[in-house]
């Protein structure tokens, strides 16, 4: 996304905009993965190591769910003018704008990482909220940043929330 599409959905909060995850970052997942797939039986077969094939049984299952990822479909971010909704492979949930309270950008276990709280929780999300605020100091996470800077990604949030709090 260039940056006259990404000041016109700061723009126009009242524009849905549906936003998928970098493919070129899943293809790089899939190409480092795949040298498991490739080292793995060589290990096997000429060194007699067994961690071989779980080498290459492991990378094959990650490109699987890398495959899986990208050609679904079923991981996405959607901003619409009501809310804030995630879908990914194993959650989902949606969260109206005016629920959304602070936005940030964490760094969790190596990645960066939005993150807000909520102004109220949901009692369907108090667990996962009480969990991630434990670990991260905010209720929810956004699990990826679809082709985004993290940076960008919440000051898109952020702006969104603000218009819809403003009318």
């Amino acid at each position: 996304m260039d940056a006259n599409e990404l000041a016109a959905l700061r723009l126009n909060p009242g524009q849905e905009a549906t936003l998928y995850p970098s493919r070129l970052k899943w293809i790089l997942i899939i190409l480092f993965f795949s040298l498991g797939v490739v080292v793995g039986p060589v290990m096997a077969i000429k060194d007699h190591d067994p961690m071989g094939w779980v080498a290459f049984f492991v990378s094959a299952a990650f490109i699987g769910f890398a495959i899986f990822h990208l050609a679904s479909g079923r991981n996405y971010l959607r901003l619409t003018p009501a809310q804030l909704s995630v879908r990914t492979t194993f959650r989902q949930y949606d969260v109206p704008w005016t629920n959304i309270g602070d936005v940030g950008v964490i760094l969790f276990r190596r990645n960066v990482m939005v993150a807000f709280n909520y102004r109220q929780v949901p009692p369907e999300s108090a667990k996962r909220a009480a969990q991630n605020r434990r670990a991260t100091k905010y209720d929810e996470l956004v699990p990826e940043t679809y082709g985004l800077d993290a940076e960008e990604l919440a000051k898109l949030i952020a702006s969104r929330r603000d218009a819809r709090s403003a009318t």
